[in-house]
């Protein structure tokens, strides 16, 4: 734990910054660490109204939104939110926000040193390669399976839309299509293949845990 002090307040934060305790957010918490990621020419309506878009979802539902779906409910692209908040946009949002950030995915997966405790477990896969039953799927599995595709750390876009790709699987009852994926996330197919190579959707779908026909007929 470490205390950022602005105006005479001290606020508790890790040691990335980002408030322990989000009900003590507050407007100058807000506009000084704006200015300390990059946004030196203050918080626009702009910024607020994404700001305020992740509070309401953080605080009504316990976690935090994806990118893709703090831009559909701000009506912005990627790319605009890009410029709003400059560095590590998802992340930064988050953290002035005052929120922590969190997915489905705790931060060691970016760790290309971890230890994988799936040398301990046994998944079930099908002939294909694709896991059998979804529900088994952890960080770990994800983990080792993106290696195996020569993926060595996930970037923050890699977990976005393996993210994506689960939450709308279970909220929904179907799997995306690639290019309703790439519609979502302002890629094109060309992207998606630099992110997970070969076959570009099936490999987004094996690190995801998901098979195309799980729950999607």
């Amino acid at each position: 734990m470490q205390v950022f002090e602005f105006k005479g307040k001290n606020y508790e934060v890790d040691a990335d910054e980002f408030l322990l305790d989000t009900a003590e957010w507050d407007v100058d918490f807000a506009e000084e660490m704006a200015r300390r990621n990059g946004i030196e020419t203050g918080l626009s309506s702009s910024h607020w109204r994404v700001l305020r878009s992740i509070r309401e979802h953080f605080l009504t539902q316990g976690d935090c939104p994806a990118a893709y779906e703090v831009c559909k409910e701000c009506g912005l692209s990627s790319t605009e939110l890009d410029k709003l908040f400059p560095m590590d946009n998802q992340r930064c949002a988050y953290k002035i926000a005052g929120i922590p950030y969190f997915s489905q995915f705790p931060s060691y997966l970016k760790c290309p040193g971890r230890k994988n405790a799936i040398q301990e477990r046994v998944y079930k896969v099908d002939i294909e390669g694709f896991l059998v039953d979804p529900d088994e799927w952890d960080c770990d599995y994800a983990i080792f399976r993106m290696r195996d595709m020569k993926i060595p750390e996930a970037s923050d876009m890699h977990l976005e839309i393996i993210q994506y790709l689960r939450k709308r699987y279970y909220s929904t009852g179907h799997i995306p299509t690639i290019e309703q994926t790439c519609s979502d996330h302002d890629i094109d197919i060309e992207d998606m293949q630099a992110l997970f190579p070969g076959d570009c959707y099936r490999s987004a779908l094996i690190a995801a845990g998901l098979r195309p026909t799980a729950r999607n007929g």
